[in-house]
């Protein structure tokens, strides 16, 4: 087991994997941001100020034949306990609409949304092994102060398996899945409407 401790030694860790060619690749991560606003806008075209390493990282993948992405989104909760917050609402709906956004540009991506999930894991699939980057690190550029463990071969074992008891529970993305999430959270049509406000 191996322990990096920077952000840039967990970039290069990623780097060096997918530059080894996976042939499966499954990525956990509690919410994600890759440049993909709520209104589907992309930011890599407004200069180097909104570059981001995430973004590379899912310029790559797309390149990918087999990657399955899973965010984990939490339950929608309003700031006023049971009482309606149409703000808090309006705010759920955007990052909602973000992972949406982001799955379908990225479209040669699998892409699958929990509400109890809070690993966050790389997994990569070599014909002669694998590896597992596990870290506190989301799918966002993030360079707070974190580590990432380096896993390979048996010892992925047992990430592997939740991990793909997640992914068998969790819904896949599509560009109508928001109608349904939007009523299982509870979310009422007025807190969505007031999106076109913005």
């Amino acid at each position: 087991m191996n322990t990096f401790f920077t952000y840039e030694d967990h970039l290069e860790l990623i780097n060096q994997c997918i530059n080894e060619q996976p042939s499966k690749i499954v990525i956990t991560s509690f919410g994600l941001y890759g440049g993909i606003t709520y209104t589907g806008d992309d930011t890599k075209p407004w200069g180097q100020h909104y570059h981001l390493h995430t973004r590379d990282y899912l310029d790559k993948l797309n390149n990918f034949t087999d990657v399955d992405i899973i965010i984990g989104s939490a339950p929608y909760k309003s700031c006023k306990g049971n009482l309606e917050c149409l703000h808090c609402e309006k705010q759920y709906c955007k990052n909602l609409l973000r992972i949406i956004n982001h799955a379908e540009f990225f479209s040669n991506i699998k892409w699958k949304i929990s509400f109890d999930l809070h690993i966050r894991a790389n997994l990569f699939y070599f014909e002669k092994g694998t590896k597992c980057i596990m870290s506190g690190r989301n799918l966002t550029d993030s360079p707070w102060i974190d580590f990432s463990v380096l896993l390979v071969d048996s010892d992925c074992n047992s990430i592997i398996k939740q991990v793909d008891d997640i992914n068998a529970n969790s819904q896949m993305i599509t560009a109508d899945i928001l109608p349904s999430i939007l009523e299982t959270q509870n979310i009422s049509k007025m807190g969505f409407e007031s999106l076109i406000n913005d």
